[in-house]
């Protein structure tokens, strides 16, 4: 649970100064069509746009790829194998991540365990309850005859 929330945290994080960047470069998209600049400097600062937008893409893809790694190792959740097609990829600085399609693979079969493991539990409530309840009886039977 802690991890989910640290991981939660950093997600906040990053997109946080997704917005603030974002934010800086529509003002100055915006004053720059206003005051009529060139188009080369307007088309300069549409690429630094979709730029930020790319990075930021990347670095919270490889948030994602580095809990849901975290998550499969600690549940022994196998996750896709390296040479498996369409589920890794490298992203511009050289690290290697998991696809959307392997961040949706992985994340359904960490789910799937995780369900498997809350179902075993739950399944030995109804004779815990059972049994406290008989005890619950027993007791008030034995008490009552004093």
């Amino acid at each position: 649970m802690l991890a989910y929330i640290l991981f939660q945290r950093k997600l906040f994080k990053i997109k946080r100064r997704q917005r603030r960047d974002e934010r800086l470069i529509q003002a100055a998209l915006a004053d720059a069509k206003t005051k009529e600049f060139p188009v080369d400097e307007i088309s300069n600062l549409e690429n630094d746009y979709g730029h930020i937008q790319v990075r930021y893409l990347d670095e919270i893809l490889r948030l994602h790829t580095e809990y849901l790694i975290r998550e499969s190792n600690r549940l022994v959740v196998p996750y896709p194998a390296a040479n498996d097609p369409g589920m890794w990829e490298r992203d511009d600085e050289g690290y290697v991540r998991l696809t959307e399609a392997g961040i949706s693979k992985l994340r359904a079969d960490i789910s799937t365990e995780k369900r498997a493991r809350l179902e075993r539990v739950i399944m030995w409530m109804p004779g815990v309850v059972g049994i406290l309840g008989a005890l619950i009886g027993l007791a008030a039977v034995l008490t009552g005859k004093k």
